[in-house]
């Protein structure tokens, strides 16, 4: 292992020095976990099984939040909703015609 001062190559740029990215150690405690668990452990098989549960209930939550969007638009185009729903419709006064 490369002692402290050699860890990182340096590079000088207008009076700054900044130090570059190590570099990765390929044998490192990564390579050894990954060669030890060959085989999904329980933990893994839950969290997927739980991932895969939550990735479904956000797809149908999204699905039941652009329906009710579509709906609510399309509610909203009926004058009675309209000035049932929005207060501020009522606000406006008197529409006037425009002149043909």
């Amino acid at each position: 292992m490369p002692s402290p001062s050699q860890q990182f190559e340096t590079k000088t740029y207008a009076d700054q020095t900044i130090p570059a990215a190590p570099q990765r150690d390929p044998s490192g405690p990564r390579a050894e976990r990954t060669e030890a668990n060959k085989e999904p452990s329980e933990y893994v098989d839950t969290f997927i099984s739980f991932s895969d549960a939550c990735e479904s209930l956000m797809r149908k939550m999204l699905y039941a939040l652009i329906a009710g969007l579509i709906v609510s638009q399309c509610l909203l185009q009926l004058d009675e909703v309209r000035r049932w729903l929005v207060p501020v419709d009522r606000l406006e006064g008197v529409t006037v015609e425009p002149q043909r």
